[in-house]
């Protein structure tokens, strides 16, 4: 259930700012970690070919 909430200040702005960064960050992690799953699992060049440059462009410094 999603609640609306008046903020009460700056920090807290970015507190809720950062949360859901992660959380948008975490599911689209989730959904590559996927197509990079169905790619090496079905034997897809396309998802090959493309999954790493699509990787690199998202983390040029990879998932450190």
């Amino acid at each position: 259930m999603i609640k609306l909430v008046r903020l009460k200040n700056k920090r807290e702005e970015e507190n809720v700012y950062h949360s859901l960064r992660n959380v948008v960050i975490s599911k689209f992690t989730l959904m590559l970690a996927c197509l990079c799953f169905l790619a090496q699992h079905f034997q897809c060049s396309i998802l090959r070919q493309g999954l790493p440059s699509l990787l690199q462009s998202v983390w040029p410094n990879g998932l450190e």
